[in-house]
């Protein structure tokens, strides 16, 4: 935040709020010594910032980066912008000392319509391909149709 012209005095305060957060599980207090707490109104602003660096990085690699609260989704044009994208997150990743869940990411080649295929297409980076994906709440598919998004409301 400094250097991005914050005033020193306003980081003292987020400093202040943080080094004090507890967490309340089954009735009792624990210190948190890193990250921001849960539901706070901070937190998805200080994602942000922290992830400033990352999104600019993604944009000169041609991808597309949706970014809000804790979720990421890179948005790239073919296989390899798609590779070089996760490359770049990974060694953010990796300078910034944080881990991914593999578990929790997926991609997904969306195309116009639907056809068969040969099978899945090959892991990107381990991470596995998935024919629909849920982000932000909204079920999106691989042909765009939202078809399993407009069948859950029913």
């Amino acid at each position: 935040m400094v250097t991005m012209g914050f005033p020193r005095d306003l980081i003292k305060c987020i400093q202040i709020k943080l080094a004090n957060s507890k967490l309340v599980v089954s009735d009792k207090e624990i210190e948190t010594f890193q990250g921001t707490p849960q539901g706070s109104v901070l937190s998805p602003t200080l994602y942000s910032l922290f992830v400033n660096d990352l999104l600019s990085d993604l944009e000169a690699s041609k991808a597309i980066a949706l970014a809000f609260a804790d979720d990421l989704i890179v948005i790239a044009q073919n296989r390899r912008e798609a590779e070089k994208a996760t490359e770049t997150v990974l060694n953010w990743t990796l300078r910034n000392n944080l881990k991914i869940n593999f578990e929790k990411c997926g991609f997904m080649q969306i195309r116009k319509t639907k056809h068969k295929e040969k099978g899945a297409a090959e892991p990107l980076w381990g991470i596995k391909e998935v024919r629909s994906y849920k982000y932000l709440g909204t079920c999106i598919d691989n042909t765009f149709s939202f078809k399993e998004e407009i069948l859950s409301k029913r």
